[in-house]
């Protein structure tokens, strides 16, 4: 059953009524409470309907292809009257540039070990990324004189413009928001109404860019894009209709993938030496696709993420391999076998695409193609099966668990006592050889001190809680928290394990019986806080110097009261202490399970904050200000502030940094058993896919062949058309000399897809495939007369119609109809609910709550 609008609604639609009768009959059991503390976040009927809602979504999902849930996640719907859309294009110039980035920062050597060369993943359909201002009418004063003049669209229809005004450049402050969605789905569309809550809280307008998705597009080309939608808002190339923007005036933010993406370009900017932004928002971040932390599998049923991850519907484009053993015991693979493939290793360095000519030899291996598949890489590592125990052989960094010794080269991992070898690559973002790459998981940088002020939210109840409690607590302080030696592995891990040594100003807030994103629930009180303490949080880091940031980066009211030393107990209850939420029955499995009192002692993150009121040296007398590093809090379903528990309690900081990095037997166990269900389930879909592969083979060698016919390709096999629009006629041959000041060079140079002799793409990635319909489109862009616009047009034309991974989709269908648009407004619509209750009841903060001093949450003005 495909996934649309109807079905989603036919799958939802009985989850809602078996919702709200559960509801009902907790609500009557628990009619005799009377103390607020004593309530859950799934007593406020909306939440719990919302939660459900989301939840059957994603398994939904799971039972359609990857492709399918792109197409829907990415479909263009109409902005909202009393929201300003423009919509832009981030030019290849920046593209190039941001390219150019991350060469330098790869080498040669990381280039060709792990990324497989450094043209393939710069390879695009359209003629640059997709990008999006979103600003509230209300804070751009001057289009109230427009919309008197009729200019205003009616409510769901037409697009967003795709005229720049000057008026924007007066809005200086601005959110740079990158959306999430597990770096495969999702789409500005999803998250516009998030941010344009974010841009109204703000006072200013916000950039949403719509990056590139796996598994089409793996890593690093979200990276890529991210990096050039920054460079295209800090350096506008020439022709671009906005005024550069002060970092200093600028803040990123991202949620889940987008969170990772946004402290992945913070790593690169520091690195590089780039401007760095006034500071980065980082809600329910994704940081480490190893899956190493306890809460991965202890938080699994109160989060919306599936069961079993994604194990989607098989298709022609995931999962890799399409059939096939997922895994099998090492002892039996054949020692010989092994042998062999390590000597006919040569064989296999050719990239997995139709070479450019209509003979036989034109046709990849198949067997060649499932072997890359199985070993996460085009082409195994030369050493893949060589392991040096004794100290004799090619030296192979060796990680232990356990004593254990485990292969780097090969993912290998103990399940019930047997070991196994994973025959398919798990994450759709990553090979499994790169998932421990600190720019893939940026949790496992040797050091993210040195950045700009973060701010991290995260969910008390979601599974990837662990990870960004630690997230924040190894920025705050990297030497004590320390990166294990394995992944020490390169000259830069090292280099900035001993450069950046001083932390990063953290600010991190876990919010009590939430789940993932928690800003998706926006009609929640624990989301109107989180909205408020982003926008509180985004103009102190605007508005103050980069001085004053630094010696206060937490407003007055979030100080603890002083104390002399470490093990001080407190001389005053902190604001929020007194009213403690109790947990619930199910909190023994969460962070959380003792909380403090007043007799408690404060952690060491308290020290830190409260060392800020200064104290006298032992030398002279002299009155000393230590930094403030990380102020670390617990927020309830009430909105009431509470420090967070001892680093003793909390499982994330006592795991054994060992351990940190280290793909485990549970998530490996259950991922096998989801799997392998879904394996069961399509099996003779999986047939067919492998049969309809071929069937784009074939077409993409008639497609060369006729090219070929047409002089449309050179002796070397490379198109001769004038893709780039240089003029020079060469796809991969540099464009005009870019700006006087030399920042951006090489402006328009763009690589296809019969430019990439010599690399070796990712399995996914079409780039470097023959064998999907997106790869296919790609093909076709390279001979078409223009490449696609980024923006969606009424122009059907197959060569101009690109993944939707990667272009916008224009739905047949009445736009107000479209599921993603009905879940905005059922947002709008419960935020609104939620606001009237609100008025004969207000719930008071506690101090220093309100961003704006506005109750009005709803993100939007009332036409």
């Amino acid at each position: 059953m495909t996934l649309s609008t109807t079905t989603a609604a036919f799958t939802i639609t009985p989850i809602v009524i078996v919702t709200f009768f559960k509801h009902l009959r907790r609500k009557l059991i628990k009619r005799n409470i009377k103390n607020k503390d004593d309530t859950e976040a799934v007593d406020d009927l909306l939440f719990e309907e919302a939660f459900h809602i989301v939840k059957a979504f994603l398994e939904l999902a799971t039972r359609n292809t990857v492709d399918e849930l792109q197409a829907f996640t990415n479909t263009y719907v109409p902005p909202p009257y009393w929201a300003e859309i423009i919509a832009c294009t981030i030019p290849l110039e920046c593209c190039n540039k941001s390219a150019d980035v991350l060469i330098d920062w790869f080498g040669q050597e990381q280039l060709n070990n792990l990324v497989g060369g450094e043209r393939w993943w710069q390879v695009r359909g359209l003629r640059g990324v997709q990008g999006e201002w979103i600003a509230m009418k209300r804070d751009w004063a001057q289009l109230r004189q427009a919309e008197k003049q009729g200019m205003r669209p009616e409510k769901g229809h037409g697009y967003a413009s795709n005229v720049y005004s000057d008026r924007l450049n007066e809005l200086e402050s601005v959110l740079f928001y990158i959306t999430g969605g597990g770096f495969y789905f999702g789409s500005i569309n999803t998250h516009r109404y998030q941010i344009i809550r974010l841009a109204r809280k703000l006072g200013g307008r916000a950039f949403a860019v719509n990056y590139r998705k796996a598994p089409q597009y793996p890593w690093p080309c979200p990276l890529q894009d991210v990096l050039a939608a920054y460079l295209y808002l800090i350096k506008p190339p020439p022709g671009a209709p906005h005024t550069a923007i002060d970092p200093k005036r600028l803040v990123v933010a991202g949620d889940s993938a987008g969170g990772n993406l946004a402290l992945s370009l913070l790593v690169l900017l520091r690195d590089m030496g780039l401007p760095m932004p006034a500071g980065a928002v980082l809600i329910s971040p994704w940081v480490d696709l190893t899956h190493s932390f306890p809460s991965i599998m202890s938080n699994t049923g109160t989060d919306i993420i599936p069961p079993h991850g994604f194990c989607h519907k098989p298709s022609t484009m995931w999962p890799v391999p399409t059939t096939g053993p997922r895994a099998v015991k090492v002892s039996d693979i054949p020692r010989a076998k092994s042998e062999r493939g390590t000597r006919s290793e040569k064989k296999q360095e050719q990239p997995l695409r139709a070479k450019n000519s209509d003979s036989p030899e034109a046709v990849p291996d198949p067997k060649a193609q499932d072997f890359s598949a199985r070993g996460g890489s085009s082409v195994p590592p030369k050493h893949s099966t060589v392991i040096d125990v004794d100290g004799e052989g090619p030296h192979v960094t060796m990680n232990k668990v356990d004593g254990k010794v485990i292969d780097p080269q090969k993912l290998q991992v103990e399940v019930d006592g047997e070991a196994m070898e994973i025959q398919s690559q798990i994450q759709l973002y990553a090979t499994n050889l790169q998932v421990t790459h600190p720019l893939v998981s940026p949790l496992l940088n040797s050091s993210l001190g040195g950045l700009c002020p973060l701010y991290i939210l995260a969910g008390n109840h979601e599974v990837l809680r662990d990870e960004v409690v630690n997230l924040a607590h190894r920025a705050a302080d990297p030497q004590r928290f320390p990166l294990r030696d394995g992944l020490m592995n390169t000259p830069r891990q090292i280099e900035n394990a001993q450069k950046y040594t001083q932390g990063t100003q953290v600010h991190f807030q876990l919010f009590d019986d939430m789940c993932h994103v928690l800003t998706v629930f926006s009609f929640t009180t624990s989301a109107n806080f989180a909205y408020r303490g982003i926008a509180r949080f985004a103009k102190r880091v605007i508005e103050l110097s980069v001085k004053e940031v630094t010696m206060d980066p937490f407003p007055e009211r979030d100080r603890r009261p002083p104390i002399t030393s470490e093990h001080s107990s407190l001389q005053e209850t902190p604001a929020g202490l007194d009213e403690v939420h109790k947990p619930s029955a199910e909190d023994g499995a969460h962070v959380g399970r003792t909380r403090l009192k007043n007799c408690d002692k404060l952690t060491v993150d308290d020290v830190k904050l409260t060392r800020g009121a200064g104290g006298t040296s032992a030398q002279g007398g002299k009155h000393e200000v230590d930094t403030i590093r990380i102020l670390c809090e617990r927020v309830s379903i009430h909105g009431k502030i509470r420090p967070l528990e001892c680093d003793e309690e909390i499982e994330a900081l006592r795991m054994d940094h060992e351990k940190m990095g280290i793909i485990k037997e549970a998530p490996v166990k259950r991922w096998l058993e989801g799997q392998g269900e879904a394996d069961r389930t399509w099996k003779h879909a999986g047939k067919s896919v492998e049969q309809n592969r071929l069937l784009f083979e074939a077409k993409a060698i008639q497609l060369i062949s006729n090219a070929r016919k047409k002089g449309l390709l050179d002796h070397d096999g490379r198109p001769v058309c004038d893709f780039s629009g240089t003029g020079d006629g060469q796809v991969h041959d540099k464009g005009p000399e870019g700006t006087p000041d030399g920042f951006y060079t090489d402006s328009r140079k763009r690589w296809c897809p019969l430019d990439l002799e010599g690399e070796r793409p990712s399995p996914t990635a079409i780039a470097g495939r023959r064998d999907t319909p997106d790869a296919l489109a790609l093909l076709r862009a390279t001979f078409a007369p223009s490449p696609a616009p980024a923006h969606p047009e009424k122009d059907k034309h197959k060569d101009r119609i690109m993944s939707p991974c990667e272009q916008q989709r224009v739905s047949n269908m009445i736009p107000s109809s479209h599921g993603v648009r009905m879940w905005s407004a059922l947002m709008s619509n419960f935020m609104k609910t939620n606001l009237k209750q609100k008025a004969a009841r207000p719930i008071v903060p506690s101090e220093g709550d309100r961003s704006d001093g506005s109750d009005d949450d709803s993100g939007h003005n009332s036409p």
